[in-house]
């Protein structure tokens, strides 16, 4: 606490700090577990805030929110546009357009369901209404059974999709238009291939689409979206397409505003000529509505601690630093760089070195910002590790796919592991054992390896005609990161799964 010395008749008032709102990031929103399957479908991210409104892609073979299948190895970049929650300092500019990449893999794959037919489109009423759909009727079967069918929504804020057997469930949520979504059915067979139908769904409004709701008329909600200093607009969020911005009402088209040059910021309101989308009782009309906006001016504030929240940081029992984030500005260093092990949890005092952002005063700058965090006790990782496998030693791969070229001696060393099963490895700990014996010494150093993997100590080598196996990947830490299943008797490379 600081002393402040004042004479009579000098009054002091003071209010209780609050904490500053940080400013809602990609980082902060953490998109996760994101992925293009091989028929080009997307499986829309997990995210820790913030939910998502739509994604789009540049690819000239995405249309209606898929790929097309590829020949090759693909890195697809999808831009999802996110919902700002409540909270942040930019919750009022309404989201947040963050890209993700994807590697979509080729369909080696064979047999296993196709489509039967298409199915056809299917028109509700907004507010509740459904329509079902027989799967089995739009699907043939492989060499074996239809295991399951799998829904692909990417409009889950218009629709609602629900499975039950062989039976679709679609239920209309309040939003009008034209979305497609679609459903993928799948087998046991190993390394089959997955059938995907599209489905076309017109959702109809009975009201009209207006600037504002009242009785039989949907407001457009025009929510979000902003003008900077230097006059760039970002559209806000709103049902319809934004078919021209305007700076007066009635005025010609602009794709910009004037630059605030004053220090102050200044309130700028902008007319948007909306055309009303598929499924209202006005659908292909246009409509004008207008929002207020807060442009900034170019007075800057200085960048401190307070102004950042920091997350995600910690220390790992080997005393290594988790750096973490910050969310304004980058995190570039610590001091220290790592701390020595401990036997009981133990405070330590870190400092993150930020790089301050532009739009600060002291933008570029490194500043020092400090922590409290405690460093957990260091703790046997093979302790829980009490299952026996065996390993080969004397040939590892860089993939699944160097394992049938040559013959190579079996798995032969014993190891100890977490895991319960050859196939349930995902995530376990594996751990060499002292010689000649199966006592778990220390985790296993994998070097992101491929291993062959048995239960039993297994004397024979891998040759072209090999049946199934297990391969596992290992980090340098002992963690399983891969298990695959792989088979040599159709010669060349083999071929596998992961499980």
């Amino acid at each position: 606490m600081s002393k402040i010395n004042a004479r009579s008749p000098f009054y002091l008032t003071y209010v209780t700090p609050s904490v500053p709102s940080p400013e809602f990031t990609c980082t902060i929103a953490n998109l996760s577990d994101y992925t293009v399957d091989t028929n080009g479908s997307v499986s829309l991210p997990n995210l820790d805030y913030g939910y998502i409104e739509s994604f789009t892609s540049t690819a000239g073979d995405f249309s209606n929110d898929k790929f097309a299948a590829v020949s090759s190895q693909t890195v697809r970049t999808v831009v999802f546009k996110i919902v700002i929650p409540d909270g942040f300092s930019n919750s009022g500019t309404g989201y947040l357009l963050c890209s993700k990449n994807a590697t979509q893999q080729v369909g080696d794959c064979s047999g296993g369901p196709t489509a039967n037919g298409s199915i056809p489109a299917q028109s509700m009423t907004a507010g509740g209404d459904t329509d079902t759909v027989n799967l089995a009727s739009y699907f043939n079967a492989g060499s074996e059974a239809i295991a399951g069918y799998r829904i692909v929504n990417p409009h889950k804020s218009f629709v609602n999709m629900s499975i039950s057997g062989s039976t679709l469930t679609l239920t209309a949520l309040n939003v009008g238009g034209t979305n497609v979504v679609y459903v993928q059915a799948f087998d046991n067979g190993a390394n089959t291939c997955i059938a995907i139908q599209a489905i076309s769904v017109t959702v109809t409004v009975s009201n009209n689409l207006g600037c504002t709701a009242s009785t039989g008329v949907d407001s457009v909600g025009l929510t979000g979206g902003s003008i900077a200093q230097d006059g760039t607009i970002t559209s806000p969020s709103l049902i319809g397409t934004i078919a021209e911005i305007r700076a007066t009402s009635g005025g010609i088209s602009i794709t910009s505003y004037v630059a605030n040059t004053t220090s102050s910021a200044r309130d700028v309101t902008l007319y948007f000529l909306i055309t009303v989308p598929t499924g209202y009782g006005n659908a292909g009309t246009q409509i004008e509505c207008s929002k207020l906006f807060s442009q900034k001016g170019t007075s800057l504030v200085d960048f401190d601690c307070d102004t950042t929240i920091l997350t995600n940081q910690a220390i790992y029992t080997d005393g290594t630093i988790k750096t973490g984030d910050s969310t304004v500005g980058i995190i570039e260093t610590t001091t220290p760089i790592k701390f020595g092990e401990v036997s009981t949890p133990t405070q330590r005092s870190i400092t993150f070195n930020i790089r301050v952002p532009s739009g600060y005063s002291n933008s570029g700058v490194l500043f020092p910002c400090t922590k409290s965090i405690t460093q957990p006790a260091q703790v046997n990782p093979c302790s829980t590790s009490t299952y026996i496998y065996y390993i080969q030693e004397s040939f590892v791969g860089d993939s699944p796919f160097d394992f049938c070229q040559n013959s190579f001696g079996g798995a032969t060393t014993a190891i100890v592991s977490s895991a319960t099963g050859l196939g349930d490895a995902y995530n376990a700990t594996v751990c060499a054992t002292k010689f000649a014996t199966t006592t778990a010494v220390q985790p296993w150093f994998g070097r992101d390896k491929y291993y062959r993997v048995d239960r039993f100590r297994n004397s024979s080598s891998i040759r072209s005609s090999s049946a199934p196996f297990h391969i596992w990947r290992i980090s340098n830490s002992g963690i399983v990161t891969e298990v695959w299943r792989w088979d040599c008797q159709g010669g060349g490379e083999g071929n596998g799964f992961q499980l």
